[in-house]
């Protein structure tokens, strides 16, 4: 893992890729929360995130994902971002995750 750390102030600023330290970060169905684990190393901290994980037996429906991004789209601050993360092959990618972001009005990218 590669850690920059950049003075802001007083104190120095931890990212790493898309994440700094200074972020508010909501990370839903995270898992096994390993993902968070490493960020919160990473900053020295978590007191900048809050994760949640869903015990589910079955494969989360298109209309949960919908239902995230149009509430979250009203959260975000002016910069705010909404990273999705999803693997790749069958089923999932039936999920058509980027015609969801569209359709509620987000735009995605590539990171």
């Amino acid at each position: 893992m590669v850690v920059r750390v950049y003075e802001n102030g007083d104190e120095g600023e931890r990212c790493q890729k898309h994440y700094c330290s200074s972020h508010e970060i909501l990370l839903v169905g995270e898992g096994d929360f390993s993902f968070s684990a490493c960020l919160a190393e990473a900053f020295g901290s978590a007191t900048n995130m809050f994760a949640t994980s869903l015990d589910s037996r079955g494969m989360p429906h298109h209309e949960l994902v919908r239902g995230f991004l149009r509430c979250a789209k009203d959260k975000l601050f002016a910069n705010g971002e909404i990273h999705v993360t999803q693997k790749t092959t069958y089923p999932f990618n039936l999920w058509m995750t980027e015609e969801l972001a569209e359709d509620v009005g987000r735009g995605v990218g590539d990171a």
